[in-house]
């Protein structure tokens, strides 16, 4: 639940009053400023929403749209879905319909009396997804794409050769047509994304628009990323929402398929990464990969085909039996790069191609790879299909799988970027790939997800989440399932100078496992083992005693088995020369007297690790799992004056119906990085921050 601040004045002196939402729901205005509470993967129009874009009508306009026509309301429908038009009718009016549809067809109008009707050829089947893309950036041209395929016939475009220069002085509208500053033709859809671009004096293009669909406030509307707020309908409804989108926690060095794997059918696993960007010329790419073998036969790592067997190939990076090779166009037109053979197992590779009309070429590496004399036409050419990495699939069924490592990997339609993938782990525990263009999740899904366990690289960068978020509710604790695969990094380094106090109890009391803890057998520890251990909390029940905490290899304990269901409030205190800690029990509400331990070693210790909460981060990898509750848990670091700065202090909630840790200190979420769900129970309550008064 969000917070708001109400501001008092009184006396001279300003109050302000931190208080929950408690009060009145206030529709906002139908523009806010700043970032949505969560993406959509769409939006729908009913027929009554309508948005006015603020840019003008005019030549040098470029609009592209992910989107679906709804269902018939009439044989002659005449919806916009971007569009602007002064008064008038038949041909005399003056008309800049960029995405429109009359009768089941794309209607296009462009300037004084221009219409164009291309026929029932590329007529819009309403309810299917496509990409829509009109180029109204030339005076004397138009051009018209329906997913990749170029939608205007000849005369079609010599009708808008003689327009010239088109302003109509007033705003194109979205999910209708501004017809003189009413919004007419009001369109049914689905819009997963739209941009508007605007020709610069260079001859490229800048972005004016760019609306993600979102949620704000529990309203569906749009975000644009370019002005950075968020638009609602104008027309006082609102849109339909579609499901939330997940979101990268944390990003990765890379992400990897596990071809190699065969499944209980004796069938390899197929792991595709749909990048929904066509192979058609104009598009460049630039991916960053490592290959891990398996050599025979053919191995897509971005690449489309339209038909199996056929000559029809778009191979942007693409390698067979260790030889690069890539295909523009047809076969016959296709090049083997028979002078780079050396694509060993574990080589890592940086594939730059370029599909334009004249300049077609691929890099690996930074060396040009010859085209070996093999001219390639400049005639447009569209596969119609997707570009997949990690393999390739045409849809007669044509599976082309890849075993590898990517590490990023950018797609441009000419100089328009469309995909800037970075891989990444999303809030529902998925590894896959962070698009920073459209702000998606793009994973291989099912049934074959990539391996979070042995598929994602080290972790490179934890994704803050937006200021000023809170949680949605506090929970009296969160508990691990007791694998080796429910645990958080709490970014907390096991070092010198740490204390920790913590509330928990065992769900089931380990024989040997961990409720906070680092270790490493890269160094030796303080009596010449291999081994490091720091571990402020740890229960061995097998020896003499349970609660227990370990420095560089010293295993004090105060002599007594925990039990099951007990809560325990445990301050460890790990600094060189100094090393204790306290157990206390809780009876029937009420506190038993600390226990405390006191054990000499010898310092200082580094492990290099951060500290993982319910396991021990052994090298990097969770070992020791602890089935346990956590109530409460506060870090405090030693400073360089010696002081103890409180650095964590973590809170267990609830966030987009899902359990996790709220770090109070930072502002941030910290969630389990296994791939089981982390259990949340307990009493539930509102999230509230109290009052906070601040007199000026």
């Amino acid at each position: 639940m969000s917070a708001e601040v109400n501001e008092i004045v009184r006396g001279g002196k300003r109050l302000a009053l931190l208080l929950g939402a408690f009060a009145m729901n206030v529709c906002p205005a139908e523009t806010v400023p700043g970032e949505p509470d969560a993406y959509l993967d769409y939006i729908v129009a009913t027929g009554q929403q309508y948005i006015v874009t603020g840019v003008n009508a005019e030549t040098g306009l470029k609009v592209r749209a992910d989107f679906a026509w709804g269902e018939k309301t009439a044989d002659n429908d005449d919806w916009g879905l971007v569009g602007a038009k002064l008064s008038g009718s038949g041909d005399n009016a003056k008309r800049m319909l960029m995405i429109h549809m009359y009768n089941q067809k794309p209607y296009v109008g462009y300037g004084l009396g221009a219409r164009g009707n291309p026929g029932n050829a590329t007529s819009f089947t309403r309810g299917t997804r496509c990409e829509v893309v009109a180029d109204f950036s030339d005076a004397s041209a138009l051009e018209l794409y329906q997913n990749g395929a170029k939608a205007l016939t000849a005369s079609d475009q010599a009708t808008y050769e003689a327009q010239g220069n088109v302003d109509l002085g007033i705003p194109l509208y979205a999910f209708a047509y501004n017809e003189a500053g009413s919004a007419a033709g009001k369109c049914k859809a689905t819009l997963y994304g739209l941009r508007i671009l605007r020709k610069n004096a260079s001859g490229g293009f800048d972005l004016v628009r760019n609306y993600l669909p979102c949620l704000k406030d529990g309203r569906a509307a749009l975000y644009d990323t370019v002005n950075n707020e968020v638009r609602f309908s104008d027309s006082g409804t609102d849109f339909a929402e579609g499901p939330v989108l997940p979101r990268p926690v944390e990003f990765v060095e890379w992400i990897a398929s596990d071809t190699n794997t065969i499944n209980s059918s004796n069938q390899p696993v197929i792991q595709f990464v749909d990048t929904r960007v066509i192979g058609k010329s104009g598009i460049r790419s630039a991916v960053d990969v490592m290959l891990l073998g398996d050599y025979s036969g053919d191995h897509g790592i971005l690449a489309c085909r339209k038909t199996k067997g056929g000559d029809d190939r778009f191979y942007m990076a693409y390698y067979y039996q260790s030889v690069f090779r890539y295909a523009y166009m047809t076969l016959p037109k296709k090049n083997e790069i028979v002078n780079v053979s050396s694509t060993t197992e574990r080589g890592r590779y940086f594939i730059e191609s370029d599909f334009s009309l004249t300049n077609q070429s691929v890099k690996v590496n930074g060396t040009e790879l010859h085209k070996e004399g093999v001219a390639h036409s400049n005639e447009y050419f569209n596969t119609g299909m997707h570009l997949m990495l990690f393999g390739m699939r045409d849809p007669e069924g044509f599976k082309v799988r890849t075993q590898m490592r990517l590490y990023s990997c950018k797609i441009w339609d000419g100089d328009e970027l469309m995909r800037d993938y970075l891989p990444c782990v999303s809030d529902d525990g998925k590894a896959g790939l962070y698009d920073t263009v459209s702000r998606r999740m793009f994973t291989a899904g099912t049934p074959n997800p990539f391996d979070l366990e042995v598929g994602v690289g080290a972790v490179t960068n934890w994704l803050a989440e937006t200021a000023g978020t809170l949680p949605d509710s506090k929970i009296s604790y969160i508990e691990s399932d007791g694998t080796t695969n429910d645990y958080f990094n709490l970014e907390v380094s096991a070092k010198d100078g740490v204390e920790m106090e913590a509330v928990m109890e065992w769900v089931t009391v380990p024989s040997d496992g961990a409720f906070v803890g680092a270790r490493t057998d890269t160094q030796v520890n303080d009596k010449g083992s291999p081994g490091v251990r720091f571990i402020p909390y740890h229960h061995w029940s097998d020896h003499s005693s349970g609660h227990r905490i370990a420095y560089s290899g010293q295993w004090p304990g105060n002599g007594a088995i925990a039990t099951a269901g007990t809560k325990y409030r445990i301050k460890s205190h790990l600094d060189a020369g100094a090393q204790w800690y306290t157990v206390e029990a809780s009876q029937n509400g009420n506190w038993s007297a600390p226990v405390r331990v006191d054990t000499a070693f010898q310092g200082p210790v580094d492990t290099g690790l951060p500290l993982y909460l319910f396991a021990v981060n052994y090298d990097g990898e969770p070992k020791f799992p602890g089935h346990a509750r956590v109530y409460r848990l506060k870090f405090w670091e030693k400073q360089q004056d010696g002081s103890y700065a409180l650095t964590r202090d973590f809170v267990p909630c609830r966030k987009d119906g899902k359990a996790m840790l709220y770090d109070t200190v930072s502002g941030r979420f910290f969630r389990k990085k296994g791939r089981y769900h982390t259990i949340g129970g307990g009493h539930e309550r509102v999230w509230w921050t109290g009052t906070r008064i601040i007199v000026l």
